[in-house]
């Protein structure tokens, strides 16, 4: 298997863009959290993704994810 020497994204961009849009989600609804901490909580606690791996993973969900 040969080794790929240039990236189809970038992991930097990607990361910024993802940021910007929670940022934007979180001041549209900031009235409905304590803090910015608390809405990535909440915006963990509920993506299908996460939910995904904590079951794959055989995870448990724990008293801070309810």
């Amino acid at each position: 298997m040969g080794t790929r020497t240039r990236k189809t994204f970038d992991c930097v961009a990607m990361k910024r863009e993802i940021q910007q849009h929670l940022l934007q989600e979180y001041e549209a609804s900031r009235d409905q959290y304590e803090s910015y901490w608390h809405f990535l909580q909440e915006t963990n606690r509920r993506s299908p993704a996460l939910l995904e791996l904590r079951r794959k993973l055989g995870l448990a969900a724990s008293p801070t994810d309810r």
